[in-house]
């Protein structure tokens, strides 16, 4: 797991068919404030190449640089591991913000974009130029810098998240997803019907599902630093009953099974 936030977690993609392994000239940077933007990102995919997404909670928006026809993407957290196609050859520009980073910034609900795609247009409000500035700058860091400016002003005032949401977040992150819906309620006080309401709006999904993606994240960051076969580690560290409670789990989310992940990165 990555340093540099407080938020006790900082998902990752492993280095299996993932957009860092497809692409030409991938560069990156990760950012220091929890509060805005998790990861900025840049590369060029080769032809017949489709780069595997794990599911990990987050929403990212990218930009293709095709000069004749520039556009903007936004993608909804993903329910399971999936190959994503982007155009071949030219630039991509990638923004990466967890859930609760980016709802309040959207013009329709969160959850409306779960595990879909579409045009940013549909779900931010923007400057009919803002797409055509980041593809047509001349860097990366010029890009990062047109895109904050962009986004510092897109926050939805009326659509502030409530504080228990953000500590529900945080709790999340702080166990490794091992948490239940009752102990959620139990922290808050909030009977289960009103956080799986407010869960929907500000992070798309219900906590229960929530919890499971930051998990099965983790196993995965787990799973991809380990020496042995066995899972104990996964198993012990993350509070599932057994090899086979995590493996369902694991397979709910994922296209390949964690042997298999385990592997191919070995």
């Amino acid at each position: 797991m990555r340093k540099g936030n407080n938020l006790n977690y900082y998902p990752m993609q492993p280095k299996l068919d993932t957009i860092s392994n497809h692409s030409k000239d991938y560069m990156e940077l990760s950012m220091m404030d929890p509060h805005h933007i998790l990861l900025f990102y840049q590369f060029k995919i080769d032809p017949f190449d489709f780069p595997l997404v794990f599911p990990d909670g987050c929403i990212e928006i990218v930009f293709c640089c095709n000069p004749n026809n520039p556009t903007a993407t936004i993608y909804g957290s993903l329910l399971n591991s999936r190959q994503i196609h982007f155009e071949p050859e030219y630039e991509h520009f990638g923004v990466r913000f967890l859930p609760e980073q980016i709802s309040t910034r959207m013009d329709y609900p969160i959850k409306e974009l779960t595990d879909k795609e579409a045009s940013l247009t549909e779900f931010i409000s923007l400057d009919r130029f803002i797409v055509e500035k980041i593809c047509e700058a001349e860097s990366f860091t010029e890009r990062i810098m047109l895109f904050k400016e962009f986004i510092n002003k897109s926050t939805v005032v009326e659509k502030i998240a409530p504080d228990f949401i953000e500590f529900c977040v945080k709790e999340i992150y702080r166990y490794k997803g091992n948490l239940t819906s009752k102990d959620l309620v139990k922290k808050t006080g909030y009977s289960d019907r009103y956080l799986r309401k407010k869960f929907d709006e500000f992070i798309g999904m219900s906590p229960k599902l929530f919890c499971q993606i930051v998990r099965v994240q983790n196993s995965l960051q787990i799973i991809t630093n380990g020496k042995d076969n066995r899972f104990d580690d996964v198993i012990y560290e993350l509070g599932y009953y057994d090899q086979s409670h995590f493996i369902e789990e694991f397979k709910k989310f994922n296209v390949l099974t964690p042997a298999k992940i385990k592997k191919l990165i070995t």
